[in-house]
């Protein structure tokens, strides 16, 4: 018959690897296609059929056959990089290798396999090497098709649902990556919002270039991690600096980092970004993000305008109508924002931001808690399974909670936030405040108080905030040997050291005006230093001068809890002629403590002494007057010559040195006749 082409065994292996990758093909989920055009690394096209029906859903698929040399679970195989080129361009091909001496085929994604070479730094592009070899280990069985077929069936449908378009800010990313076909699938998994593994893919394959690390950063920035999604978006700048869409990128992921962490600084520097890009460029994403930058630095109508401008590009969008609510809550303008909150419902009812927003408004604003925590419920159910930091629920959850009376039920809610976030500050502030309120309802609350407080001020112990709620705890359970060890340990903190006698004689009313005033009265002394003019005129021991300046002290936080701003002429001069009474009344006290050391002088001494007094004290007590007066004064925004004139018309003042001689006079006869 002349001489005709051989028929070769690999031609009889790969005819034979077709026949029985028929035989195995579940006829329910594939048909099996022909290849017509010839073989340029196709040999069938696998289409998926769907409830009996053939869909067009199709795979490429190459088959190649080889025997085994070794026993093991897995194949080596040298694939074609032509071949993995040519396949790669359709969004899914499997390459198959059927074991002769096993009677199995092994597969893999053909994606999976270019993957591999460009973590061993081939560039299939560009390479001369003509094959890459590649371990199958996956076995094509009855599972592994069901896998392939709801994998070819979801992902076509997320592909027609993408609409790019309406994605301006990750339309170039997208597009970049879906032109470069061996990313394809880390795309789909971004968009089927898959973010931790898109991230821990590009980790375990060690891939690196701009597209990559823009995908992995703005992945990142889905999970409200900021600060990785920073790093990966300045990874893709280095190589591609001036690339607008990213410098945007960059631009949200700081304005979103420095709203989150209240930094200022890096959310101007957000919006310094932005004002550098031209409007030209900006798409409804950008007027969004812009508005972001604006409500960050507290511009909240400037934010309201610019997310107008986005719902003008994009109505649906149900993350601008959240924020758009959050500037009318700033503005006061209510209504408004529930309507903007509801209309953010309606398009994504499981909205978490939305959902606690208006919680938060229900319940502090309209006091209708009981709704908000239903609202608040709800998105606690939704957080679980996503990536929200929900701290935020737990505390809304147990305010709420407290408003109705539930103590039990906000502490056991605070207890359970804490088990997730240990350190959140907002927990541990709520909590403070819930036992605080509830202290006296119940004895075991009442401990937890304690304790708690007691903490507090080993870690803060200049907190006089912390301090008073302690002490108050303290005198109204009448737990007097903590308090007198609290006072003064207390005191000393602001110079005060005085003996356990002299501390529990003390007045309690005195005590807790100048315990909730201590805050105040420390900054005044910074600049008004008493214990200067007393050193200076007079010759006395320094625990004589801080029991002068603890009167001193309390007449000032007395004095505070009485000024307020705005109040009439009339009541401030009323006000401010007792306080001067009240420090006319000192030169008494301060006269006994200043003779007392004389009390066994000879009578001149003393009268010299006495003459001393006369002169000096009362002059050192009307500076310290009118400094506590001016202070506060100015500290409650009195201008000066509203001052000046309040000053000139206090009839103490006029005529201060006159009624300062009898209380002198007194407190010195008081010690000397004793002492005789």
């Amino acid at each position: 018959m002349g001489n005709l082409p051989q028929h070769h065994s690999s031609h009889k292996q790969e005819a034979k690897s077709l026949g029985k990758l028929r035989e195995l093909l579940p006829n329910d989920l594939f048909i099996l296609r022909s290849e017509d055009g010839g073989d340029y690394g196709v040999d069938r096209i696998l289409e998926v059929v769907s409830d009996g029906s053939v869909t067009n859903i199709r795979a490429h698929v190459q088959v190649k056959s080889q025997k085994k040399e070794t026993k093991s679970d897995s194949v080596r195989f040298p694939v074609p990089i032509n071949t993995i080129n040519y396949l790669l361009n359709t969004i899914h091909s499997l390459f198959i290798i059927y074991s002769v001496d096993e009677d199995a085929f092994y597969w893999e994604w053909t994606r999976q396999i270019a993957l591999s070479a460009n973590a061993k730094q081939i560039d299939l592009e560009s390479t001369n090497q003509k094959t890459f070899s590649y371990t199958f280990q996956k076995m094509l069985d009855t599972s592994a098709f069901e896998d392939i077929h709801k994998k070819l069936i979801a992902d076509n449908h997320l592909l027609k649902d993408i609409e790019v378009d309406r994605r301006p800010l990750e339309k170039s990313l997208i597009e970049s990556l879906q032109g470069t076909v061996t990313y394809r699938e880390l795309i789909l998994l971004y968009l089927q919002g898959k973010y931790e593994v898109v991230i821990g893919f590009v980790r375990d394959n060690s891939l690196d270039n701009p597209e990559i690390n823009s995908l992995v950063s703005w992945c990142y920035y889905q999970t409200h991690n900021y600060q990785q999604a920073l790093r990966f978006i300045v990874k893709a700048l280095r190589k591609k600096s001036s690339d607008t869409q990213l410098l945007k990128m960059k631009a949200a992921i700081l304005c979103d980092k420095g709203r989150k962490e209240q930094h200022k600084e890096m959310v101007k520097d957000a919006k310094a970004i932005m004002l550098d890009i031209s409007r030209d460029s900006w798409g409804w994403d950008d007027y969004y993000n812009f508005g972001n930058m604006c409500a960050g630095l507290e511009d909240y109508s400037e934010a309201l305008e610019y997310y107008k401008k986005a719902l003008q590009g994009n109505p649906n969008d149900p993350r601008i109508w959240k924020n758009l609510s959050e500037c009318y809550y700033y503005l006061k303008e209510h209504e408004k924002e529930m309507e903007c909150l509801d209309k953010a419902l309606e398009l994504k009812p499981d909205l978490i931001e939305a959902l606690i927003s208006k919680a938060a408004t229900l319940g502090n604003i309209f006091s209708e808690y009981h709704q908000a925590i239903k609202l608040l419920n709800k998105a606690l159910r939704i957080s679980e399974n996503g990536y929200f930091d929900n701290s935020v629920i737990y505390y809304w959850l147990a305010k709420f909670h407290e408003d109705l009376g539930e103590t039990q039920t906000a502490l056991s809610l605070v207890g359970s936030g804490q088990q997730i976030y240990p350190g959140d500050k907002s927990l541990k502030s709520l909590k403070l405040s819930i036992l605080i309120n509830s202290w006296n309802k119940d004895e075991q609350i009442k401990k937890q108080a304690i304790q708690l407080l007691k903490e507090l001020i080993s870690r803060f112990p200049k907190d006089f905030g912390l301090r008073k709620e302690l002490l108050k705890i303290y005198f109204e359970e009448k737990i007097t040997k903590e308090a007198v060890l609290l006072i003064q340990e207390s005191l000393e903190l602001v110079g005060f050291n005085f003996s356990d006698e002299y501390v529990s004689n003390l007045e309690y009313e005195d005590l807790r005006i100048l315990f909730n005033n201590m805050d105040s009265y420390m900054v005044y002394r910074e600049s008004n230093n008493i214990g200067k003019e007393f050193f200076k005129n007079f010759d006395l021991k320094i625990k004589t001068l801080q029991k002068i300046e603890f009167k001193f002290a309390i007449q000032f936080a007395k004095l505070v809890d009485q000024i307020a701003p705005d109040l009439s002429k009339s009541k401030l001069i009323s006000v401010l002629e007792k306080h001067l009474k009240e420090f006319i009344d000192l030169n008494k006290f301060c006269s006994e403590l200043l003779i007392k050391k004389h009390k066994t002088d000879p009578v001149e001494r003393q009268s010299e002494k006495m003459t001393q007094l006369v002169i000096v004290l009362p002059e050192v007590l009307l500076v310290e007057a009118s400094r506590q007066m001016g202070w506060l004064l100015g500290q409650n925004n009195y201008d000066d010559n509203f001052k000046d004139q309040v000053l000139k018309e206090l009839n103490h003042i006029e005529e201060w040195f006159d009624l300062s001689i009898e209380p002198i006079v007194k407190g010195a006869y008081n010690v000397i006749r004793w002492s005789e």
